[in-house]
């Protein structure tokens, strides 16, 4: 990183799934800060877990409020699960552009 450069932080979070029917995901909701508002790029993404292929991402952002709602992050087209089969569901956030000073702090997902 150049001495200029913002730092930021990316953190992942990921659960495998399975499912006795066919089911539809159309995207994930979310966890932001407590601490107040902030906006969140996020990486969310369906891969099979059996061959890692993936199928579904998508690459956007959302606002949370500071409260301990959940916020939405949606994928482009629903994603079609198929019974009996494992799954990962797993989003990457990209945290808010810190200080120099802040670099220290650890962000986590709750």
């Amino acid at each position: 990183m150049r001495s200029n450069d913002t730092p930021r932080m990316m953190t992942a979070r990921s659960i495998v799934f399975t499912t006795d029917r066919r089911i539809y995901v159309v995207g994930f909701g979310l966890y932001g800060s407590v601490h107040g508002p902030t906006e969140y790029g996020v990486v969310v993404q369906v891969l099979k877990a059996s061959t890692g292929k993936v199928c579904a991402s998508h690459a956007t952002s959302f606002v949370c409020d500071g409260s301990k709602a959940t916020f939405r992050a949606m994928f482009e087209e629903p994603v079609e699960i198929m019974p009996n089969t494992s799954y990962i569901a797993s989003a990457t956030l990209k945290l808010p552009k810190i200080s120099k000073e802040e670099t220290t702090k650890k962000y986590w997902l709750e």
